[in-house]
């Protein structure tokens, strides 16, 4: 009898041991999927940081000589600096709509 509850003893403990071993196991995944949507977010971000910029420029700089050449310097500035603006605008009216950041 001693050896029959001695046998369930060690199969339980190598159950536990096995659930522990499953428990950590899942926390590694979930770590992984936390890594994995922190990689993502920080794509998004660099990509909401450099697009705006990649478009901006040749518009500008397409701006800066039409306005340029028929208006002068000053006025052409004026449009850069308005235009500005409106991105800021526009970029004020969509932060408004995120609603669910934590």
């Amino acid at each position: 009898m001693a050896e029959k509850e001695k046998a369930s003893k060690k199969s339980d403990a190598g159950a536990n041991g096995q659930e522990g071993q499953d428990k950590t196991e899942n926390e590694k995944e979930e770590e992984g999927s936390e890594e994995t949507n922190a990689g993502i977010d920080m794509a998004i971000w660099h990509t909401s940081l450099t697009f705006p910029q990649i478009i901006a420029t040749p518009v500008a700089g397409i701006m800066l000589d039409y306005f340029k050449k028929n208006s002068g310097t000053k006025e052409a500035y004026y449009a850069i600096f308005i235009v500005a603006i409106m991105y800021f605008l526009f970029g004020t009216c969509l932060v408004q709509k995120l609603t669910k950041i934590k």
